[in-house]
C-alpha cells in the first residue's frame, strides 16, 4: 500500500532531523577549535600584548587547524549513506516496486562517493581560507600589540563565517545524495513505461523561499521539472530550491497522484516559482 502525502511529509521531517545531526557535529568542532586557538594565544602573549609565537606554538596552532577536520570529512560518509537509505525508504512507501527499490539501493554507494568527494573538496578549500585568516592574525600580533579581545573577535568572525558556509555545504550534500537516489529511481520508472511525477514535499512556513512556495505539496510532471530553475546555476532535479533547501522530491506514478488526490502543479505555479528564484 502506497503512503499518503501526509505520511511522506513525516518521512521528509525525519530527514530534517538527520541534517540537524550533521550541523551539530560541525558546530561543536569549530567551537572547540576557536577555544583551543585562543588558549594557545593567551599562553604566548608578552607583557606589551604582542605575541611571542615560537616554532612549537606555530606548529601547535597548525595542528589544531588540521585536527578541526577541514581536510577530511570521512565521518559524514555515514550520514550521507544514512540519508541515501532514508531516500530509499521514501521510495518504498511511494512506489513499492521491488525491482526499482533494489536498483536504487544498488546505486547508493556510487551516489554517496560522488557527493562525498565533492563535499570534501569544497570543505578543504574553505579550510584553507580559515587557516590563512587565522595565521595572518597571529603573524600581525607578533609585531604589533593587539588587545586579546580584538584578536578573539577576529578569530571568532573567521570561524563563524566558515561555520556558516560549511553548514550550508553539508546540508546541501545530504539533500543532494537523496535526490540523486530519487532521480535514479525516477529514470527507472520512466524506462519501465510509467507516467512519472515528483511529489514536492516539505515545510510550508515563513522560511519557505519564494521559489518553493508555489510547488510544495504538489505533483510536478517531468516536462515541468525541465522548466524549473532555482537559479545560481543549480539544477532543480539535484538541488531542489537551492542551497539549504528543506524540501524533498519523491518520484511517484500517475496512479499514485490519482489515488491520493494530490494536486498537480499548473503552468502558473512553474512561472511563479521561477520568478522567485535567486539570481
Amino acid at each position: 500500500m502506497s503512503a499518503t502525502p501526509s505520511e511522506l511529509e513525516l518521512l521528509a521531517r525525519r530527514n530534517d532531523r538527520m541534517m540537524d545531526k550533521a550541523v551539530a557535529i560541525y558546530r561543536r568542532r569549530l567551537q572547540g577549535l576557536q577555544q583551543r586557538i585562543m588558549e594557545e594565544i593567551r599562553a604566548s602573549r608578552l607583557p606589551d600584548s604582542r605575541l611571542a609565537i615560537s616554532l612549537n606554538s606555530y606548529q601547535a596552532i597548525e595542528q589544531m587547524l588540521a585536527r578541526a577536520g577541514f581536510s577530511t570529512f570521512y565521518e559524514f560518509n555515514d550520514l550521507l549513506e544514512e540519508s541515501a537509505l532514508e531516500s530509499v525508504s521514501q521510495l518504498s512507501d511511494a512506489i513499492g516496486d521491488p525491482d526499482i527499490l533494489a536498483a536504487s539501493r544498488a546505486g547508493i554507494t556510487e551516489a554517496v562517493t560522488a557527493t562525498s568527494n565533492d563535499l570534501q573538496r569544497q570543505v578543504r578549500e574553505l579550510g584553507n581560507g580559515i587557516v590563512n585568516a587565522i595565521k595572518a592574525e597571529v603573524e600581525v600580533a607578533t609585531v604589533i600589540p593587539r588587545p586579546l579581545a580584538g584578536m578573539a573577535a577576529n578569530i571568532s568572525s573567521a570561524t563563524g563565517l566558515a561555520q556558516s558556509r560549511a553548514l550550508t555545504l553539508v546540508n546541501t550534500a545530504l539533500a543532494s545524495v537523496q535526490r540523486n537516489v530519487q532521480a535514479r529511481a525516477m529514470d527507472r520508472l520512466v524506462a519501465a513505461g510509467q507516467e512519472v511525477y515528483v511529489y514536492y514535499t516539505g515545510p510550508l512556513d515563513d522560511k519557505t523561499r519564494p521559489f518553493c512556495r508555489p510547488l510544495v505539496g504538489k505533483a510536478i510532471s517531468r516536462d515541468q521539472m525541465a522548466k524549473l530553475s532555482p537559479g545560481r546555476g543549480l539544477n532543480f532535479r539535484q538541488n531542489g530550491g537551492g542551497y539549504n533547501c528543506r524540501h524533498t522530491l519523491i518520484p511517484v506514478t500517475a496512479s499514485w497522484v490519482t489515488a491520493t488526490d494530490t494536486e498537480k502543479a499548473k503552468q502558473k505555479d512553474i512561472a511563479q516559482a521561477n520568478r522567485g528564484a535567486k539570481r
